[in-house]
């Protein structure tokens, strides 16, 4: 009898006169009823009294060798382990259980009983062990935790042969590496060590384990129904409505699946009695299998996952360099525009002639195939002629951004070790250039050059983009031309035709950057470059969206957030593409996109550095299903994979490790030949061909397009902020070095949702001063602004784990005490001074700022003041240029210098003004040049 047919006794005897089919029921539930003491007129009677009464019964016969306070102990471990409590394939949440569904499972029992020595096994050992290794496997938990039943015999009163069944939580830790023998061995000792604790209620161990009395104990449970016995009564105390078990009949060979379809999907439900199936059949064939490499995925899975989802292709000249792919367009289209910035224009022609110039030159110096350059040139077009001149060399350009810490770009110069950089006259003097030679991109040479430029092979270095690094160093990607050609056909193809100018909003320091300069330069397009100081100012954005027609945007989610709001009234005519990328994507960006520009399509993109810019692809042209925007399915010439801790494949809805393979991966890191062999592993699936293993994690989704992926997030302290992907390692090496910190720690929080801050968490040596602004200070100097902590919490002692590790999920929210500013408060003195710090503290969500206060100082960032930069625009309704902003970072510089007289030049007089400038420079670089060597 089980706990569903043992019902209220009223509610029976009221029934059973009009339900006669109701009568062998009561008849034995009045039995059990009697043999536990129990009246069975009693009305309401509690399951769970019943199941004590059993118990009370059961336990005075037995000898325990634990106390209550040792029990309570025992069965509170064992409901401790998160894998009871995070199945990962419930896809519904309701309140009540809806009737079950079930499968037979066609898979019987092997033919032969597993064993190890003299050991032999039941039925229900081999199905509980393969239940457990199915949830190890779909989990990646190191314990795995889901109900067993124990079954105790006893005598009732009068002396009746009875039994209980009691679902109890088992707990067995998971080894991958261990066979399956081994794994049936631990198992069944875990199982026979669940006798010491003795029979325990539902309520008992609800409340032993921190839950609700009517609380499900476990997402899952293994069911054995007990064989009949002569004279005897049996009640089985089983889990109140898991959402799936498997169910075990000594009567027949296989098992039955079932689960709740309230909570539990269908299809999915499918899929996993295909990998029970799999599984059971695999270790029953060879138990001395790694449970690690037990095969999970079905034939039909496996083709599907591994092949299909991975078959588009995009054909690209294989045997040529990328460069040669511009000069063809040059060759097809001279006249055309290549590049634009700030209202000067570069023509396919000036680009082709410009570059060559200094290539000849760099080749005259030295520069060979697979050398890198580094270049640092401000954002102008110079920088598109100075890496196309690189890459003509032969060499692999190395883009150092002029507003980088000059440590960084001193480090960067040093592990790079060229004897060359490219740069402008009006940088050479602030960079560490030691003893290098300069090839100035934006001062015409005395004479031409007639140097030969040498073939470039495919397989040669393109370009070494650096990232964030987690021994406190960045570390620099080598991409090769066969890279950047794979990636650039890939995204021609995919988008197709219509894509005639990129407005290009991302540092050339940033891997963003490579997508619009060569998917333009390599189809005869236009790149348009947003000045520098016009790169996060909205209204320069927008005029530059409009003025030039711009048909491609990418940028952060969060940026085309601030443009959809400018856009309410009206939308840009000319865009027809928008790509968001670098960040999650929120779902209501998709909804005010679908909204104000319906006739312009919306990609989500997903892709790190060693991928070469990007590796999935959504495109977002419907109502979301989910809570989540997806990263897509693979691009073409790419393959990426879900994998769990042995790289083997996991099935759709599961989570697994993303790891991309393809013509796009990156040749590795310079001079790490250690982490390149850790993150740059053999492809399991492709002969000859590597994985990159990312460190982000995803899975499947069972509805939309098919191969879909979910990004669910990191495997380490590795994030990404406004884009940037941060190693908070490298930010916390920076942190350590600070004079007075004794142990620090570095979180990304989002405390208030879309707001994503870095917090620095540090405690002190004895004597030492505490100070946020120093301290913030003293990262600026060694960092890039973006990895620069908003807050520092100042700690007494760091909360510790069980092994002596920082827990960080326990780490405070910061307080304003985090944010303090060095200045003393002063408070707003003028009514335009009011309307500044009103905006401060409504965006910095802080109650008091005084008008000395430095804004970066006390939370802000670059993207937080974009939006202090609309917002008061709007409110004293003129335009003001968004560097004013950043060079008057208080409030009482910044009204002062909005007080100031307003005859100074417009924003159209000073874009004229400098775009008279850039054409005159574009006149002298036109003379002829020679190979004059500029050493310094």
């Amino acid at each position: 009898m089980t706990v569903d047919s043992l019902t209220s006794s009223k509610e029976l005897f009221s029934r059973s006169k009009d339900e006669p089919n109701l009568a062998p029921q009561l008849e034995v539930q009045t039995a059990y009823l009697r043999a536990l003491g129990i009246a069975p007129e009693t009305s309401g009677i509690d399951l769970d009294k019943i199941s004590a009464a059993a118990c009370s019964i059961l336990g005075s016969g037995q000898t325990s060798r634990l106390d209550e306070k040792e029990r309570a102990q025992f069965w509170k471990d064992r409901l401790s382990h998160g894998a009871s409590n995070h199945w990962p394939a419930l896809s519904r949440n309701v309140e009540n259980a809806s009737p079950s569904s079930r499968i037979n499972l066609k898979t019987a029992l092997p033919k032969f009983p597993p064993s190890a020595g003299d050991e032999s096994f039941s039925a229900a050992d081999f199905w509980v062990a393969v239940w457990g290794l199915l949830l190890a496997r779909y989990t990646g938990e190191a314990v795995v935790t889901f109900g067993v039943p124990e079954v105790y015999s006893f005598s009732g009163q009068g002396n009746i042969p009875m039994r209980l069944a009691v679902t109890l939580p088992l707990s067995v830790a998971y080894d991958s590496k261990r066979t399956f023998r081994d794994w049936m061995l631990t198992v069944r000792a875990a199982k026979q060590d669940l006798h010491r604790g003795g029979p325990a209620t539902h309520v008992s161990l609800a409340q032993w384990g921190g839950r609700a009395p009517s609380a499900t104990l476990f997402d899952s449970q293994v069911a054995v129904e007990l064989e009949p016995v002569a004279a005897g009564l049996d009640y089985e105390m089983a889990e109140q409505h898991p959402p799936v078990s498997l169910r075990i009949s000594t009567a027949h060979s296989a098992p039955l699946l079932e689960w709740d379809q309230a909570r539990f999907d269908d299809a999915a439900a499918v899929r996993l009695a295909g990998h029970l199936e799999t599984l059971a059949a695999a270790v029953g064939s060879n138990p001395d299998l790694p449970c690690g490499q037990v095969p999970l995925l079905t034939a039909g899975e496996w083709q599907q996952i591994v092949v299909d989802w991975n078959s588009a292709r995009a054909p690209y000249a294989e045997d040529r360099a990328i460069h040669e792919l511009i000069e063809e367009q040059a060759a097809q289209k001279p006249d055309a525009i290549a590049a634009s910035c700030d209202g000067v224009d570069l023509t396919y022609r000036e680009l082709s002639q410009r570059s060559d110039i200094i290539a000849r030159r760099l080749v005259a110096f030295g520069v060979k195939p697979d050398m890198l350059v580094p270049i640092c040139v401000s954002r102008s077009l110079n920088m598109v002629v100075g890496v196309l001149a690189i890459l003509k060399a032969g060499g692999a350009y190395v883009p150092l951004d002029p507003n980088y810490p000059m440590e960084r770009i001193a480090f960067v110069l040093e592990d790079v070790a060229s004897p060359f950089l490219v740069t402008e006259k009006a940088l050479a003097d602030k960079l560490p250039v030691g003893k290098a030679t300069l090839e100035f991109v934006d001062v015409p040479p005395d004479a031409a050059c007639s140097q030969a430029l040498p073939k470039v092979h495919p397989k040669n270095l393109a370009y070494a983009i650096y990232t964030s690094g987690s021994t406190g160093k960045p570390k620099g990607v080598l991409i090769t031309h066969r890279n950047l050609a794979s990636s650039t056909a890939s995204r021609v193809a995919y988008h197709g035709a219509g894509h005639t100018n990129f407005l290009l909003l991302w540092s050339y320091a940033f891997d963003g950057s490579v997508a619009g300069i060569f998917w333009m330069l390599t189809t005869g397009g236009t790149v348009t470059l947003v000045p520098e100081e016009a790169q996060q100012d909205l209204t320069q954005i927008d005029h530059f969206v409009t003025r030039q027609s711009i048909s491609t945007l990418a940028c952060l989610p969060s940026l085309y957030l601030l443009l959809l709001e400018r856009w309410q009234t009206a939308a840009p005519p000319s865009l027809r593409c928008v790509i968001v990328a670098g960040e999650a994507c929120p779902p209501n960006l998709v909804a005010q996109h679908q909204r104000l520009l319906p006739r312009t399509t919306l990609f989500n993109e997903y892709g790190p550095t060693e991928g070469t810019v990007w590796s999935t692809v959504h495109r977002l042209d419907a109502p979301l299903p989910g809570a989540s925007v997806p990263i897509g399915h693979a691009i073409p010439n790419a393959r990426v994979y879900l994998l769990d801790a042995n790289y083997q494949p996991v099935p759709v809805g599961i989570a697994g490790e993303i790891c991309i393979g393809g013509d796009g991966i990156a040749q590795g890191y310079l001079n790490r030949p250690d982490l390149t062999a850790e993150r740059f592993i053999p492809s399991p699936f492709q002969p000859g061909e590597r994985l990159y293993i990312t460190g982000d994690y995803g899975r499947f989704l069972s509805d939309g397009p098919v191969g879909t992926i979910e990004f669910l997030g990191r495997r380490d302290q590795q994030v990404k902020v406004r884009g940037f992907r941060i190693e908070l390692g490298e930010i916390e090496a920076a942190l350590a070095q600070a004079p007075g910190v004794n142990e620090c720690a570095v979180l990304a929080r989002e405390d208030q949702p879309g707001d994503q801050r870095l917090v620095a968490y540090v405690t002190l040596r004895p004597g030492a001063e505490f100070s946020v602004s120093n301290l913030r200070h003293f990262v600026r100097l060694r960092l890039p602004e973006y990895m620069v902590p908003m807050a520092v919490v100042r700690l007494d002692d760091f909360p510790r784990t069980a092994v002596g590790k920082v827990d960080r999920k326990v780490l405070p929210v910061p307080d304003s005490s985090s944010t303090p500013s060095s200045a003393p408060f002063l408070a707003p003195g003028s009514a335009l001074e009011q309307q500044i710090a009103d905006l401060w503290k409504k965006e910095l969500k802080v109650s008091t700022v005084g008008v000395e206060d430095n804004f970066f100082d006390i939370g802000g960032h670059s993207l937080s003041l974009v939006r202090i930069h609309q917002q008061l625009q709007k409110t004293l309704e003129r335009e003001i240029p968004i560097t004013e902003l950043f060079q008057f970072p208080t409030i009482r510089s910044l009204a002062a210098r909005l007080g100031e007289k307003r005859d100074e030049p417009g924003l159209g007089d000073k874009t004229q003004a400098r775009a008279q400038l850039q054409r005159a420079a574009l006149a002298r670089n036109r003379r002829p040049a020679a190979a004059q060597p500029r050493s310094r």
